[in-house]
């Protein structure tokens, strides 16, 4: 491959696999590219104890990573597109091979969260797995709206129905979807498409394998959007490392502006992916657009103050899901909860009971603990809990304030937000 001439993958870009885990001692995914990562699969997730237990009985996660970043020049196996470029592995299945929607998203914020801590990384999550559609969940788009406004760029594929039926997360706001290709730039006759953002290889790929599950741990021919998904993530990893100054709106628009025009763009999106053209073209990435003049000055953060953003939705599948709060400005290291209730009626404001923040009055009358989170190293923290029935056609309101391991006192102001629960 041509762009590999130029670069080769930089570690300080990590592609998230959220997936079905990752055999970590295969023998061509060495070198320590492989990032610590979390098994969130049925489980209620917490970020500060993760299972690390990545076992993957499937394979798909494995295959994925094989093609976005396997070890490459090494005789052995197969060559991955970024093969400099590091891997966080995120597993999100269950070892029967279920996933569910809490789940998946459990996985975008456990990518978030890294990236959060990790300012310096250029993230990317590759998500290759999905559902029959009528559109995201709220909730569903909240998390990936989250990723987008921390730096993250989401791929995803576009699926293998071989129609036009949408499909989840692909169908999302700020993700980039992929169709699958033939070896000729045809349409493969699996790939889903309409809707479609970039076109990539879908068969045939001769990729990777657990290597408890197959012996020796290849597998000769493979295929599916899952793949173009990897080729496209692969090739964002190594475009973003031939200009780490580009953000994630850069490359995302010079993948599109460097891909090849295969044809009908309701088959292909932009075209088909070309990783010379995008890495010779990333030190011109393209100009970032003029933001949108403000008619009134931006108001000073106040320091005593956490900035707490609009709760997210929730999912509407089950009748709940989870809602999404994230919170800025806190001490590093504090530990935070989140306090709601319905829709406030009257009467006097709480007052916290313990910790740092004892005797500090609150807006609510009547708060419910509901979830706690730990500050990162840069003040900032992500917290999910379940919405259920009770909360049916209600405006919650939700607060945070510190709770200890701070030295400072702080709360955010109590922003609410009506949550549709079919």
């Amino acid at each position: 491959m041509q762009a590999w001439d130029i670069e080769t993958g930089d570690p300080d870009v990590v592609v998230a696999i959220v997936d079905t885990g990752l055999d970590v001692t295969h023998e061509d995914l060495q070198g320590g590219k492989i990032l610590p990562g979390c098994n969130v699969a049925g489980i209620e997730f917490d970020h500060n104890n993760c299972n690390p237990d990545l076992t993957d009985f499937i394979a798909h996660g494995t295959g994925l990573t094989g093609t976005a970043a396997a070890d490459t020049n090494n005789n052995v196996g197969v060559a991955g597109v970024c093969w400099g470029c590091s891997i966080l592995p995120v597993k999100v299945f269950t070892d029967a091979g279920n996933v569910g929607l809490d789940d998946m998203i459990e996985g975008i914020l456990f990518a978030v969260n890294y990236a959060q801590n990790n300012p310096t990384k250029k993230v990317i999550i590759n998500l290759a797995i999905g559902r029959l559609c009528g559109g995201p969940t709220q909730a569903e788009q909240d998390a990936i709206t989250l990723a987008w406004d921390n730096g993250v760029l989401i791929v995803a594929a576009r699926g293998n129905s071989g129609d036009t039926t949408p499909f989840c997360p692909a169908a999302a706001a700020n993700v980039i979807a992929v169709s699958g290709t033939n070896l000729d730039d045809t349409l493969w006759s699996g790939s889903s498409w309409n809707n479609v953002d970039l076109a990539a290889p879908a068969v045939p790929i001769y990729n990777i394998a657990p290597g408890a599950l197959i012996d020796p741990p290849y597998i000769p021919t493979w295929g599916g959007t899952s793949l173009s998904s990897a080729i496209v993530s692969g090739v964002a990893g190594l475009a973003w490392s031939a200009n780490m100054s580009m953000t994630n709106w850069q490359v995302d628009q010079l993948l599109r502006n460097t891909a090849d025009n295969i044809g009908n763009p309701v088959f292909f999106g932009a075209g088909r992916i070309n990783a010379n053209a995008a890495v010779i073209q990333a030190p011109n990435p393209p100009p970032l657009p003029t933001p949108t003049p403000t008619p009134t000055p931006v108001p000073t953060p106040d320091p005593t103050r956490l900035k707490i953003s609009s709760i997210g939705g929730v999912g509407a599948i089950t009748g709940k899901g989870k809602a999404i709060v994230s919170v800025d400005s806190a001490e590093p290291g504090s530990v935070l909860h989140l306090v709601w209730e319905i829709q406030q009626q009257g009467g006097e404001p709480a007052v916290v009971t313990r910790g740092v923040c004892e005797g500090l009055t609150l807006d609510l009358s009547d708060p419910t603990k509901i979830a706690r989170a730990t500050a990162s190293d840069f003040g900032q923290a992500v917290f999910t809990f379940t919405v259920s029935n009770k909360m049916r056609g209600n405006i919650i309101r939700v607060q945070a304030y510190t709770q200890s391991k701070g030295t400072i006192c702080k709360k955010s102001g109590s922003p609410g937000k009506f949550i549709p629960i079919p």
